[in-house]
């Protein structure tokens, strides 16, 4: 009789069983269409992204193919017919005693050999591999050095840059903090980066590859304490009318300019490298028309490519 009972109870639930399994099995075709669509969003996705990187090697190549040209014809332009012109406001003042600082080449900066003598804290941002002029500043100057760069971590893969980098960034005189300057949440802002040194006498360094831009507002409210910068500017042609009027109402003063020749025949990426100072760091020399670049102090940042013949100011 149990067994009657039972049976039937099995026989009455069995629709229910069917509906609610057909309602299971629904989801789940569902979800495993869901998951295909997926699948092929993401494949559609990475072929996109694939496609994009193909198009930007492509890019790659043939700006190298084309500079590889073009470095080439420029062996037969006439000495003193490549130039770079800037407005009349970017002449530099001219110092006593000069000195180079770092590679002669690309990450090299010229600055008044005062600004090593009282400079406490130099501050960079952005170094990649290069620290060339991190190691000689803080050889020349006693100055504690403390990095910025995220990039710098894609460069740890070889062993040998990892453990002499950090013999040279070892915490002590030498810090090195793996963040992008920045207004993003996962970066750092100038002021943060200031702001541990507020009694000391700070250089900066900025070599962020047009980043520099980014973080402008900030520079243009820098701490009395700051007295000099190093910095490699981009396109300086689309913000030369911003670049001036930063530097009329900046409390430093133009000392040296360089014209970067990594992009010496793009139209609307030139580059250039300037040092300002604070008028209590440096002498003027009272020489007038300096020609750039000057000879023993500025080198190609490119050594195989052809330089600049002269930067004019009009």
């Amino acid at each position: 009789m149990l067994k009657l009972i039972k049976g039937i109870k099995a026989l009455l639930g069995f629709p229910f069983y069917v509906y609610k399994n057909y309602q299971l099995q629904k989801k789940v075709y569902q979800l495993q269409k869901d998951e295909r669509e997926i699948y092929q969003l993401q494949k559609d996705e990475v072929s996109k992204l694939l496609e994009i990187d193909r198009k930007i090697d492509l890019i790659h190549h043939l700006q190298i193919e084309g500079q590889v040209k073009l470095d080439f014809l420029s062996r037969f332009i006439s000495p003193g017919c490549v130039k770079l012109t800037l407005p009349k406001e970017l002449r530099p003042e001219h110092p006593e005693n000069l000195i180079r600082i770092g590679a002669r080449g690309d990450g090299g900066y010229v600055l008044p050999a005062s600004v090593l003598a009282a400079t406490e804290v130099l501050v960079t941002y952005g170094i990649a591999a290069d620290y060339s002029f991190e190691q000689e500043f803080q050889k020349r100057s006693g100055a504690r050095v403390v990095a910025y760069d995220e990039s710098t971590l894609g460069h740890f893969a070889d062993t040998n840059f990892h453990d002499r980098f950090f013999q040279f960034f070892n915490g002590v005189q030498s810090e090195f903090i793996p963040k992008f300057i920045g207004k993003k949440e996962d970066m750092i802002s100038v002021r943060e980066t200031l702001l541990p040194h507020k009694d000391k006498k700070i250089c900066l360094k900025f070599d962020v590859e047009g980043a520099e831009y980014d973080v402008w507002d900030e520079l243009e409210n820098l701490p009395d304490n700051v007295i000099a910068i190093v910095c490699e500017l981009h396109q300086i042609h689309r913000y030369a009318e911003k670049v001036v009027k930063w530097i009329e109402a900046c409390h430093l003063d133009l000392v040296h300019i360089h014209a970067n020749n990594a992009e010496i025949f793009m139209p609307d990426h030139k580059l250039i490298e300037f040092t300002l100072v604070h008028p209590d760091y440096y002498v003027s020399s009272g020489e007038q028309d300096i020609k750039y670049p000057i000879s023993g102090l500025d080198y190609r940042n490119v050594k195989e490519r052809r330089d600049y013949d002269e930067i004019e100011f009009l």
